[in-house]
């Protein structure tokens, strides 16, 4: 929690508790990935600590990597977009209430707003994707974040 690397880790064997503050908030059990969110550059520390709750065995992957293979094999984009977005939505309302745009929005409009967005509106960009191209007409709103 806190920490800066970017490494994704699947856990192989055992289990282990994802905790925020010294808090549980959920149980691992392999096999697992965790770190997805850093990897992907969705989060600049890390949310949460894992802690082993028994014996185990983790790979670790890289950021780097990842994300090349994901460019070699664009077709798996989909795959990890849907899964940061539905991780993201437990999170969304913060990170939106940090966006000056929506900065002094009620808690209950932004979490109005977050209910409408995942998981059909949320996209994952690669490095040099386009986000939206100049002379675009389009009828929504980009919202960077992470």
């Amino acid at each position: 929690e806190g920490d800066t690397n970017t490494d994704l880790y699947i856990l192989q064997r055992g289990s282990a508790s994802i905790q925020r503050n010294g808090v549980e908030l959920q149980r691992l059990k392999a096999p697992a990935p965790f770190g997805e969110m850093s990897a992907l550059g969705c989060a600049l520390v890390r949310t949460a600590t894992v802690r082993a709750t028994s014996m185990c065995v983790a790979m670790v992957l890289q950021a780097d990597i990842l994300v090349k293979a994901l460019q070699e094999y664009p077709d798996m984009v989909r795959i990890f977009e849907w899964y940061v977005c539905v991780r993201a939505d437990s999170m969304l309302c913060q990170h939106m209430s940090r966006v000056p745009t929506f900065g002094h929005c009620s808690p209950d409009f932004l979490n109005c707003l977050s209910h409408k967005l995942l998981p059909d509106h949320c996209h994952m960009f690669l490095p040099d994707g386009v986000l939206c191209k100049q002379d675009e007409r389009r009828d929504s709103m980009v919202l960077l974040d992470f």
